[in-house]
């Protein structure tokens, strides 16, 4: 059995999420899914951190099956997700201590205790979303019993609709993600604009730094909502590694272009409204025409609820990394370390250098530049230089050569649609500067990041994922058609070509060069 790439992303350290992940995959799921022998293994390159990850297919594919078999049980069904949200919601508020928190006065011990503490939570909340990740890990596993059990129904019933539909009604998860509370409440901002005629003025005719300078002294309840909105929300596109935080600025310039559109606040919010309410209606309705009941509706309850949680723990990954931000600076300053460098020490090693023993800068730097970072059985060590060459060249890889002269592509249907457009390949913040409106995004995965990119695109399309994974979660919410799972989307096309995706049937074909 061998090593296989499942994904690539820009931008990922070690330190916290993926050291957490690993020793949580590898180390700590026995007791939910039984002993099994697992290897997690990521290659970083480079200052902007090019990973790659790999696993043994066939072992994950195991596990897979083991959960779905266990999920058979309601009971363990319950177990899992309230497990995850009482994780989730540790970590979220253990992280929200440590942002307030000056670290000057902090003794070498009370910070590494601060940032074991934070890791541990990591670990905890990734072993339940790991058994959550699983049924699709790299094998859509899940992705293709709920396909065969909704083409059954669909079958049965004679409704008409197709596979790609039925996803994307009845897997939207009613909870509401961080993207959508942050739309609302972004709307409720725009209303109290809207309805104050000094606001209102003073948005229309200046110039940012103006409205910032005057807001304070004679709007302080407006200054302080919009404040409130900063702390609320300015970590959504700061991915593992940072550094962009979304400031006051960002949301009063957001503000400003949306009043220069016309944008009502109001209709905005009651269309929200609208939408939430229609969905629970057409959710209804779809499984009352589908004939959904017993095992058929407890299976979609466990897809919804998996979706939500698969996104609730990546915006929660990213708000503990964001507020980490403060602590990890400290500890890098006292050991000489760039942020950087420290978020290539183990845990191990940061212990000792906090204890006093000197950190290896040669070493880190060399991590840095390649480096090949794997967990098995929940430790986890590095290899560089030769061996960390030798072992990637070992890990099988994407054919790029398969990729060459492709004209069509299928994937799975994550939002049904159909649609023409430019393709963009948008894999890191930067890239999304290049983003159109209606272009065509492609990626190797998506992430919370690169949000503001998907809102732009008519069409999504990523190498790598189910009807569980990010890119699916999000193009539901916002009704944009998607294509996952491709495998190599971004080898065979590139910026600049025109494209048809139908979604609906889960293709994408170049239309011309």
């Amino acid at each position: 059995m061998g090593l296989k790439v499942w994904g690539e992303e820009y931008y990922v350290s070690p330190l916290i999420h993926v050291t957490a992940y690993a020793v949580a995959a590898t180390g700590h799921t026995a007791e939910f899914l039984g002993k099994h022998d697992q290897t997690f293994i990521t290659a970083f390159k480079g200052e902007n951190s090019h990973a790659t990850y790999a696993v043994v297919a066939e072992r994950w594919a195991e596990q897979g099956n083991t959960c779905l078999l266990k999920l058979e049980d309601p009971g363990f069904f319950n177990l899992v997700t309230g497990g995850e949200r009482i994780a989730v919601q540790e970590v979220r508020d253990y992280a929200a201590f440590l942002k307030k928190q000056d670290f000057g006065p902090f003794s070498n011990v009370q910070l590494y205790e601060a940032f074991e503490k934070l890791f541990s939570r990591f670990v905890t909340m990734n072993v339940f979303g790991h058994v959550i990740n699983t049924p699709d890990f790299n094998n859509n596993i899940f992705s293709d019993r709920l396909t065969a059990l909704l083409e059954g129904s669909i079958r049965a019933s004679g409704s008409g609709v197709t596979v790609g539909e039925a996803f994307s009604v009845l897997l939207t998860p009613n909870e509401k993600s961080a993207l959508q509370k942050q739309d609302e409440d972004f709307f409720v901002l725009l209303k109290k604009v809207q309805e104050s005629p000094e606001l209102l003025e003073l948005f229309s005719k200046e110039k940012t730094e103006k409205i910032l300078g005057v807001l304070p002294a004679k709007y302080p309840g407006f200054h302080a909502a919009i404040d409130n909105h900063v702390e609320n929300y300015d970590w959504l596109q700061y991915h593992f590694d940072g550094p962009m935080l979304l400031k006051a600025d960002y949301f009063v310039e957001t503000l400003q272009a949306e009043l220069s559109q016309g944008v009502i606040a109001s209709e905005k919010l009651e269309e929200l409204r609208v939408k939430e309410k229609t969905l629970v209606e057409k959710q209804k309705d779809l499984a009352a025409r589908l004939r959904l009941a017993g095992q058929e509706a407890y299976w979609i309850d466990v897809a919804k609820n998996f979706l939500f949680l698969k996104g609730l723990r990546k915006e929660t990954v990213v708000y503990g990394q964001r507020c980490a931000e403060a602590l990890l600076a400290e500890i890098a300053r006292r050991l000489g370390l760039s942020v950087k460098q420290l978020k290539y020490m183990t845990r191990a090693e940061l212990k000792r250098a906090l204890e006093g023993a000197p950190a290896d800068v040669a070493m880190l730097n060399e991590r840095i530049a390649f480096s090949v970072f794997f967990a098995e059985n929940g430790v986890e060590q590095f290899l560089v230089g030769e061996k960390a060459e030798a072992f990637f060249a070992g890990i099988e890889k994407h054919d790029s050569q398969a990729a060459e002269n492709v004209r069509e592509l299928k994937g799975t249907t994550a939002c049904p649609g159909l649609v023409r457009g430019i393709v963009k390949f948008i894999a890191k913040a930067e890239d999304m500067a290049k983003m159109n409106q209606g272009d065509i995004l492609i990626s190797f995965a998506t992430n919370p990041n690169l949000v503001p990119a998907m809102k732009k695109a008519g069409a999504i399309v990523t190498d790598e994922g189910g009807i569980t994974c990010h890119a699916a979660i999000v193009s539901r919410e916002l009704g944009i058609p998607c294509v996952v799972g491709t495998k190599i989307v971004t080898k065979a096309f590139k910026d600049g070509d025109l494209v048809e995706v139908d979604a609906t049937k889960g293709i994408i074909r170049k239309i011309a060069e």
